[in-house]
């Protein structure tokens, strides 16, 4: 508290005994005058005079103070840097608070579809049927025909390895003898039109090699059957057979492929065909439903055309002559998945889903 010095009217502090301005001794007993400001009046006190004359009555008592002035300058400072660390603080709760909420987002149509095409990417289902081709051409003497289990897949390398494997039956095996094989260069997409040309092309073979040989006119029957014969969600499989015969002598050929839905191509069926223990695996069940020449068999235990995938089993087919006499034939057999998995390559493990 501050008073009045009752000799010079200085405002001092309540607690001297001695005015530091005029000398003059305060009653210690006398009870402080309270001070009262009066806003109205022109002698308002100044609160820095107030201050500045208190600083100066505790240095006559040996008090040590700062000026003010100089206290406010050096408390900006402070100050600053309290408002500094308090945004800090304030945004640290802020960020940590965005990170354990759900953030809030307007989300258009065009923005959703986008998020699910990036998020999922939808797995084409992959549709596969077959349209039922057949041509043929029937004269005295000549009797041939083509039939054809045409494939229609939206899975355009499917399609395209399944037709190349047609094509390729046609040009390969519906010929006679050494002549020269023909060559398709037509619509790949039109069954029809492939059927009809290797018939138009064999009825001309025919009668190329009646004329060059003068041979006589036994009737000539050639057929070929290229069919589905194994579908299931992941493979397609397709049987080729031949046959053929002129004047009593005939031969054929028959056998088969296995196409991967997933990317088309002809799957292999067999890890390792060299396989000693693979080998004597094929050996036997060779050998329990036919009886057939078992140094031939030894020597070439696998058959000259791939094996393919069934239903009921990996399908192993000889050709006429390939492990026996021709009175034998054809040597077809299906070795159930439980006897030949192990030998089975991964990939056709995986298309019939086996464990």
């Amino acid at each position: 508290m501050v008073k009045k010095c009752p000799e010079c009217n200085h405002y001092i502090s309540d607690t001297v005994s001695v005015c530091p301005h005029c000398g003059y001794a305060i009653n210690s007993e006398e009870s402080p005058s309270p001070i009262h400001i009066d806003e109205d009046s022109q002698e308002n006190v100044d609160l820095d005079e107030l201050v500045n004359q208190e600083n100066e009555t505790e240095d006559a008592i040996s008090y040590e103070t700062e000026d003010p002035q100089q206290a406010k300058k050096n408390y900006i400072p402070i100050i600053l840097g309290c408002i500094l660390i308090i945004g800090i603080v304030i945004g640290i709760i802020g960020f940590s608070s965005k990170e354990n909420n759900e953030p809030s987002v307007v989300v258009t149509d065009s923005i959703v579809a986008v998020v699910d095409s990036v998020i999922e990417e939808p797995i084409m289902e992959i549709d596969f049927s077959t349209i039922p081709v057949s041509y043929g051409k029937e004269t005295d003497d000549i009797n041939t025909e083509v039939s054809i289990d045409f494939p229609q897949t939206n899975n355009e390398i499917l399609q395209e390895s399944v037709v190349s494997f047609i094509v390729r039956a046609l040009t390969d095996d519906f010929t006679w003898g050494e002549n020269s094989r023909p060559t398709y260069d037509g619509d790949l997409s039109d069954g029809k039109a492939i059927a009809e040309f290797f018939v138009n092309d064999k009825v001309r073979e025919i009668t190329d090699e009646r004329a060059r040989d003068s041979i006589d006119s036994f009737a000539w029957e050639e057929s070929i059957s290229i069919k589905m014969v194994c579908e299931t969600e992941k493979l397609v499989s397709y049987q080729v057979d031949f046959g053929g015969s002129h004047g009593g002598v005939g031969g054929g050929t028959l056998y088969g492929a296995t196409f991967s839905k997933t990317d088309g191509h002809i799957v292999r069926v067999i890890d390792n065909p060299y396989d000693s223990r693979f080998k004597s695996c094929l050996i036997k069940f060779v050998n329990s439903i036919a009886d057939v020449d078992g140094d031939e068999l030894e020597a070439h235990p696998y058959p000259k055309k791939d094996p393919f995938i069934t239903e009921k089993g990996v399908r192993f087919i000889y050709q006429k002559y390939e492990i026996g006499s021709g009175a034998l034939g054809v040597v077809d057999i299906v070795i159930p998945y439980i006897d030949i998995a192990e030998y089975m390559s991964e990939d056709a493990l995986q298309l019939i889903g086996y464990k």
